[in-house]
């Protein structure tokens, strides 16, 4: 009788499809068990290697609400500033605080607004006001590297350093992020002179230290700081040394905090 089947991996012929099926069956079963095993493995690490990409954006960029809750860092271009002072940072609280938070943040990073809008006049009746913990704000400002990105940062940065010389910062800095929406374009400079003379400043003595740029140094060491860090987008901020990143929901930050106070 003609052979009218062919087996692919031995290449014996048989005359019934019965027969090339018996044939597979007893001579190449295992064959095709690790053929079925590979292609299953190769489906599952598949899968899990998708898991573990989206577990991680989530936890790194994702609110538990899944709004997304930190700004990342352009590509750079080059470094566009060089030259000032370096001053210390900004703090508010108890300096002897058993907690300590560090911000690195940007004036034009929405969710660092979101941030201070929202959490932080919290965290400042629930544990600065009452001396458990102190909060230290440092600049993180991708525009030293990539300077269409953020284009009023560096300037406003340097207002709210302007204005941390007579004692202003936290004012100037909620004036910053209450009204952010309002500094996006190029009149950033006159709106920052604005904001000085709500707050009492002296204007020539504001407009003087803005026009001379003397704050740059502190803007591009606490960047550099940051990026010694592993800091890679804002707000990123570390609780005696613990990272959260992102626009965190409240009970986030009161999770961290409750157990940083447990321990000391």
């Amino acid at each position: 009788m003609m052979a009218t089947e062919t087996c692919k991996l031995c290449g014996k012929a048989f005359s019934s499809r019965e027969s090339l099926g018996q044939h597979a069956k007893d001579k190449h079963s295992m064959h095709m068990s690790n053929s079925n095993n590979k292609r299953s493995n190769t489906v599952f690490l598949s899968v899990l290697a998708g898991l573990i990409f989206a577990g991680s954006f989530y936890i790194l960029f994702l609110s538990p609400t899944g709004f997304p809750v930190q700004e990342q860092l352009p590509e750079s271009t080059h470094t566009a500033i060089n030259q000032g002072i370096i001053t210390e940072d900004p703090s508010r609280g108890n300096p002897d605080a058993k907690v300590t938070i560090v911000g690195f943040e940007d004036f034009q990073c929405p969710f660092c607004g979101r941030f201070s809008i929202q959490a932080l006049p919290q965290l400042e009746e629930r544990y600065i006001k009452t001396g458990k913990a102190k909060f230290i704000y440092k600049e993180f400002v991708p525009t030293i590297k990539n300077p269409s990105y953020h284009p009023q940062s560096i300037l406003a940065h340097q207002a709210a350093s302007c204005a941390n010389e007579k004692g202003k910062f936290w004012e100037y800095h909620d004036l910053l992020y209450r009204k952010q929406a309002d500094w996006q374009n190029s009149n950033a400079r006159s709106i920052f002179k604005g904001f000085a003379a709500q707050l009492g400043l002296n204007s020539t003595g504001f407009d003087d230290c803005l026009n001379s740029g003397k704050y740059e140094k502190e803007i591009l060491h606490d960047y550099n700081e940051g990026v010694s860090k592993g800091v890679s987008g804002t707000p990123t901020f570390e609780i005696n040394g613990k990272r959260i990143v992102g626009a965190q929901p409240l009970h986030v930050w009161q999770q961290m905090i409750e157990e940083e106070l447990r321990k000391v």
